[in-house]
């Protein structure tokens, strides 16, 4: 509950199974507004993003409007309300007991000048982040298995397209860690009807997500099937 709500406990941080995730006696000087991302199953944790929920005057946390969970969205960026909110990118899969931990040193908001560049202004305060995740490179391994679909990948998107026509095409990705994970993704102008979402392990159709229809009609995929009750109209690449 402490990583969930950003609340810094007088002790230090375990995960599900009693493993240390941050301790308190080794970073004592940090020991101050201390938030996490990370992902427990057994604990029923999956945190993407966090901000603490002791942030300062003038802007008290303790006010509906300037808490971690602002106007009922604890996804809401930096803000003069808010002063560090951090996260994963959403293609960064967590590992189950991973954990990303910062606090600070508790020293004033005060800002300096930069020695070198007059328009930089340095805050006096810093933070001290530790992880338990090993840091690894970006894996050159396919992200997508595809048939009657192009894949080619471009930095840390890819694109998928379709020359012609084809029954039966796909493009599916790796099972995502934990059953959890996001997609994004951009509509082009003119498509046929496309499902969007996920699947069993090894099948290439849809059990929860979205079909797309090629007059840009979006309905509901539940258990693999499509709901007869349109959620949105007129989606396509000039929305």
């Amino acid at each position: 509950m402490a990583v969930k709500y950003g609340i810094t406990l007088k002790g230090s941080y375990l995960d599900s199974d009693g493993n240390l995730t941050w301790d308190m006696a080794e970073n004592q000087a940090y020991h101050h507004r201390v938030t996490a991302v990370g992902t427990d199953i057994v604990g029923s944790l999956s945190q993407p993003l966090s901000a603490t929920s002791y942030e300062e005057s003038p802007v008290y946390a303790a006010l509906k409007e300037n808490g971690t969970y602002h106007d009922a969205n604890p996804y809401n960026p930096s803000s003069a309300s808010r002063l560090l909110v951090m996260g994963r990118e959403n293609g960064n899969p967590m590992p189950d007991r991973g954990f990303t931990f910062w606090g600070d040193d508790d020293v004033a908001l005060a800002t300096y000048t930069s020695p070198t560049d007059s328009l930089w202004h340095v805050m006096k305060r810093t933070w001290m982040v530790k992880t338990n995740v090993p840091s690894k490179p970006d894996s050159t391994v396919a992200r997508w298995t595809a048939q009657g679909l192009e894949v080619s990948r471009n930095g840390f998107t890819d694109n998928i397209i379709q020359e012609k026509a084809a029954s039966g095409a796909y493009a599916t990705t790796p099972a995502l860690v934990g059953g959890g994970g996001a997609f994004e993704f951009t509509c082009p102008t003119s498509h046929p009807t496309f499902d969007v979402g996920f699947g069993s392990i090894g099948g290439s159709t849809c059990k929860y997500g979205f079909r797309f229809t090629n007059a840009g009609v979006v309905y509901p995929i539940i258990n693999g099937a499509v709901s007869n009750s349109y959620i949105a109209t007129d989606v396509d690449g000039t929305d």
